[in-house]
């Protein structure tokens, strides 16, 4: 399989919980069992082969089983996986404030592929794109699918470290003693201070943060940890039952990093803190293509619907506001049109 960046941004061997990874060959789509090294003809693809990425965020589709264990989304079938994410989307607005997005299919791939990341056990996802293309909204929206909850700090002008270590033992609290499910959106831009990504660092490679807890809050969590060690079978020692904690912290808590590959401080932060790319798993967020810039401009800037054929004058000028870079297909032929527009 080939990325489209020259980045590793997918694990194979983590498509999903059973290690199973799905092969694209001429007609026929293939898994392969590496617990076991078996493999088996899924299903034959119509028409022409499907792109081997593909199916690392529709395979299986139980996190877009919207409740039940027998609902399926067919690999190749967008249409359905449009329905499923559209209605969790409106589930979403009616309990949260309102997000107005556009599902094309390169956002309904990341959204599968974030909500395939933290659905995982110690399951971490780095978003890296620039600003404004949805890093966030669409993190909001694979969490909900997952049936989780949000978390974002508030940054404000005397937000410090002990300001995110009250937030992160809050987190903790939920993940470690509730088995609550959550995910801890934190952007590049939430860094007030650079010491905040020792906490992110150690959080992402073992999820013990050294002195996180005061002593009087870590023996009320250690005594509230001591029936779940017994029910394991383990003494209720004060080791076992921190160690259980933190087991349950990495299990339910999911940090989602949104950070932008421009400029220099990526390229420092993540030689400084490793964690922060060899725990997690990287999505590339490329530029959108042209077409989602045209269904966008459709249902928010022009409020006319596209029609077969070629788009409008003004969905043009709006969809050539946001990629600069080259003309549209349907201006290429006419750098006079472009010049125009």
């Amino acid at each position: 399989p080939r990325c489209s960046p020259a980045d590793y941004y997918l694990n194979l061997l983590d498509w999903s919980s059973e290690n199973v990874l799905g092969v694209a060959l001429g007609d026929s789509v293939y898994l392969w069992n590496a617990s076991d090294g078996s493999i088996q003809q899924l299903m034959q693809t119509p028409g022409e082969g499907m792109h081997v990425t593909s199916l690392s965020w529709m395979q299986e589709g139980n996190y877009l089983a919207v409740g039940t264990s027998d609902h399926k989304v067919q690999l190749w079938d967008a249409d359905k996986l449009k329905q499923v994410l559209e209605a969790k989307l409106l589930d979403y607005n009616g309990a949260n404030a309102r997000m107005d997005l556009v599902l094309f299919n390169q956002a309904m791939e990341h959204v599968c592929r974030i909500s395939r990341i933290i659905e995982s056990p110690g399951g971490h996802a780095l978003l890296v794109g620039v600003g404004g293309m949805g890093k966030q909204s669409l993190a909001r929206l694979a969490t909900f699918v997952n049936g989780y909850s949000a978390f974002q700090v508030v940054i404000t002008a005397r937000y410090g470290v002990n300001d995110l270590k009250a937030d992160l033992q809050i987190m903790y609290k939920k993940a470690g003693l509730k088995g609550e499910g959550i995910s801890f959106i934190f952007t590049d831009m939430q860094i007030a201070d650079e010491r905040f990504l020792v906490f992110m660092n150690d959080l992402l490679s073992s999820g013990n943060i050294p002195g996180l807890f005061p002593a009087e809050d870590m023996d009320d969590i250690i005594n509230n940890m001591r029936p779940a060690v017994k029910r394991a079978g383990l003494p209720d020692t004060r080791d076992n039952c921190w160690e259980t904690f933190i087991n349950q912290v990495r299990d339910n808590l999911h940090v989602i990093l949104c950070f932008s590959p421009i400029g220099d401080p990526i390229k420092v932060r993540t030689r400084r803190f490793p964690a922060l790319v060899n725990c997690v798993v990287i999505d590339w967020f490329q530029p959108w293509p042209e077409e989602a810039q045209l269904v966008e401009t459709a249902v928010f800037v022009v409020a006319r619907p596209l029609t077969s054929g070629p788009p409008r004058g003004s969905h043009w000028r709006c969809a050539a506001l946001h990629t600069p870079e080259q003309p549209p297909s349907h201006c290429a032929r006419s750098p006079r049109l472009w010049r125009r527009l």
